[in-house]
């Protein structure tokens, strides 16, 4: 794809450092979305706030509205072993802020806590109110600093969780009721303002030093597509998206692990590439991991440390073999299940999703490809008494799509021959076997390809891939869009590669050579009546023994044609014939 008028970032970047200040606290960062019964979190805030008896927590309402969130996590903390006595909601919120964060009474009564939590709602009311305009910090922070220094736990749900790392991303241009849109950050990039589209990027509060946070990562839209650009275009190599009701357990020294029910996502912009321009924002070279409750990372080292329980999944005995492109990859779970399910826990090496916005007739979006490399590694197991996984450096690529949404008749092909083999074509692109080019031209005539054969075959038929031991292919880099049908096919004994394990994808396809390819796909097609016995051919002796029945099986099966007795091996199969052949497999009945 050509990006024109594009600026190319390519950075390289390197952890925070975590020697600015002396601290023993902890950090509890929650993606949001903290259910009552989830015993896990709430152990960890009261064991560092000092425990059940010498806790005594501080709840900031300052993101929210009202302080009914406030409450609710008051009377959970009660539920989870907590006096009354040893909480208090602290009277800072966005509309008194201005005079209450340099309250002495308020300061001395955040200074007092042992853990301050700050609840859900926006962000920007948190870092408004307590960074003051020119930036400095409110006597409220350095009180909540303090706090922090002499060993207390500094926690955050949902916006809570996004103003603790700095810089601090937030939704822009939508009403603050709606969700995110989720293409918005590819679409229209960062933002200083808050009323334009895109992705807001400003000052959070900088406790969190080891990169970007995100939150409600798996349940709300496109958060994958924001966290990677704005960690390249702001030199951050980390980015961590956080799932509802699950939580990052940040020690003194910087090093996470994962606590709760859901996952932790990890960006690594270390080497990736974001290209932008009028034709939408390309990004490349992004690694991910995907942790659960028990694993570790460590962002100075950069190294994932996963759970003693679990144990690396074996090639060849992941439950699934193959996967599909993934609709809506901007949609809830979806990441997730393009990790686990189409890559940890699957014999495909590759997983490809989409995210759209459509307008009438028109759509356009991004498609999401996932690779495991030589360097990737995925873990299975169970730990606190669930099942979960680990998915270690995943490769990722973003590349910008459009498609028009006509109907069937309006998009066919500009130079579709008259006759019987017209239907044939007619039914093979709409279903995406064979394809036009991009001139809207199906080319009848031309000779077809090795590899457009290879790609009609596996989508005519469904192939398994081999779960171990693929085939080696010389000639094909393996990020390509055409690798894993040419993998498919033969694998499946469908086609062959040469004594140097090249496929020759851009060759055409003889005769003898597409009758045994033919023949072979019938045959697993299920199709009846294969005639197997010899033909009078007068140019038998000019086709391979080897293929000689192919040929035969092939002719009288009505899958290729002769020509006054000629069948002429060496002649190429064009599309219009590679059509007609495979339309006659498939038994359409019209």
């Amino acid at each position: 794809m050509r990006i024109l008028s594009c600026a190319v970032v390519l950075v390289t970047l390197s952890a925070c450092s975590y020697a600015d200040d002396p601290i023993s606290g902890h950090l509890v960062i929650i993606g949001g979305g903290l259910l009552p019964d989830n015993s896990a979190v709430y152990e960890r805030l009261i064991s560092h706030g000092g425990g059940s008896e010498q806790a005594r927590f501080g709840i900031l309402p300052i993101a929210s509205a009202g302080i009914a969130g406030a409450e609710r996590f008051a009377r959970q903390l009660e539920r989870h072993g907590i006096s009354k006595q040893q909480i208090q909601i602290i009277d800072v919120t966005a509309t008194n802020a201005e005079r209450q964060t340099s309250n002495p009474v308020i300061v001395e009564q955040i200074r007092s806590c042992t853990g301050l939590f700050f609840t859900g709602g926006d962000q920007r009311r948190i870092t408004r109110a307590l960074l003051k305009s020119d930036g400095t910090e409110t006597a409220a922070l350095q009180a909540i600093r303090d706090v922090w220094r002499r060993g207390g736990v500094i926690a955050g749900s949902s916006a809570g969780a996004a103003a603790l790392a700095d810089p601090m991303m937030t939704v822009s241009g939508l009403p603050d009721d709606s969700l995110d849109a989720g293409m918005d950050a590819l679409d229209f990039g960062r933002t200083s303002e808050a009323s334009r589209r895109g992705v807001l990027v400003s000052r959070g509060l900088g406790f969190f030093r080891g990169g970007l946070i995100d939150q409600h990562f798996s349940q709300f839209r496109g958060r994958l597509g924001r966290v990677a650009r704005v960690a390249i275009e702001e030199r951050v190599r980390y980015g961590f998206g956080i799932d509802e009701n699950t939580a990052m357990d940040v020690a003194a020294d910087g090093t996470i692990e994962v606590v709760g029910a859901g996952h932790l996502t990890i960006v690594d912009a270390d080497e990736a590439k974001c290209a932008d321009g009028p034709l939408g924002c390309q990004i490349g070279d992004v690694r991910l991991t995907c942790l659960a409750s028990g694993d570790r990372f460590d962002p100075k080292s950069g190294v994932a440390t996963v759970h003693q329980a679990k144990t690396p999944i074996v090639e060849g005995a992941e439950d699934f073999n193959g996967n599909h492109p993934i609709p809506d990859i901007a949609g809830p779970q979806a990441v997730l299940r393009a990790l686990i399910e189409g890559l940890a826990n699957n014999s495909s090496r590759k997983q490809v999703g989409f995210t759209l916005k459509f307008n009438q007739n028109y759509c356009h979006g991004y498609r999401f490809t996932f690779w495991e490399t030589d360097q990737s590694r995925s873990y299975a197991g169970e730990v606190h008494g669930v099942f979960s996984y680990a998915v270690v450096g995943v490769k990722l690529k973003i590349e910008p799509v459009v498609m028009p949404l006509q109907p069937a008749y309006t998009v066919q092909a500009i130079d579709l021959p008259e006759g019987p083999s017209r239907k044939s074509i007619e039914a093979l692109l709409f279903r995406g076997i064979l394809l036009a080019d991009d001139h809207h031209r199906f080319r009848p005539n031309d000779p077809i390809s090795r590899a457009d054969l290879a790609n009609a075959i596996v989508h005519t038929i469904h192939l398994e891939p081999p779960r171990k031991n693929p085939p080696k292919i010389t000639d094909v880099d393996p990020e390509s869009s055409g690798m894993d049908e040419i993998l498919l096919v033969v694998a499946a004994g469908l086609m062959e590669t040469d004594a140097q394990h090249a496929f020759r994808g851009a060759d055409p396809v003889t005769k003898e050579e597409a009758a045994t390819t033919l023949v072979r796909l019938a045959k697993m097609w299920g199709t009846k009546q294969l005639a197997l016995g010899p033909l009078k051919l007068a140019d038998e002796s000019l086709v391979s023994p080897a293929r000689r029945e192919a040929v035969f099986a092939a002719v009288q099966a009505g899958l290729l044609t002769v020509d006054e007795d000629h069948f002429r091996p060496n002649d190429v199969l064009t599309r219009q014939q590679a059509a007609t052949a495979i339309y006659r497999i498939i038994g359409f009945p019209w």
